[in-house]
């Protein structure tokens, strides 16, 4: 990804704009504890990783209980080479895929289409 290759120097906030553009939960379910990560402390996390030396550039990731999309995007953003979002709720999953597909659509960058998204209980893995 075009984006990748300037994860090392991106800026915090250069993360949080981006990450603003995925939509949060529909309706979340209280059963199953399902909080949205706001961008700004989705930045935090993803910007930490790269304060730490390590990379998401050319990185195959796994988001446990990815929600909506939002640290799948993120890792993506930074370079990941491919992602893999697991969540046991339906209705996350196909939120995920429609924040993702517009990501795709908006940048025109098709390396955005490197995900997976798997439905499974996290807790059995």
């Amino acid at each position: 990804s075009t984006w990748g290759m300037i994860s090392n120097k991106i800026k915090r906030k250069d993360i949080e704009i981006f990450l603003q553009g995925i939509d949060s939960f529909f309706k979340p379910k209280v059963e199953l504890e399902q909080y949205s990560t706001p961008p700004n402390i989705a930045a935090d996390i993803l910007h930490k990783i790269l304060l730490s030396g390590d990379s998401f550039e050319d990185q195959i990731v796994g988001d446990f209980g990815c929600g909506t999309g939002m640290l799948t995007a993120g890792a993506l953003f930074l370079g990941a080479a491919n992602v893999v979002g697991f969540d046991i709720d339906d209705n996350c999953l196909q939120e995920a895929q429609n924040n993702l597909n517009e990501i795709v659509e908006i940048t025109e960058d098709e390396s955005f289409s490197n995900f997976e998204l798997v439905k499974c209980d996290v807790s059995n893995i």
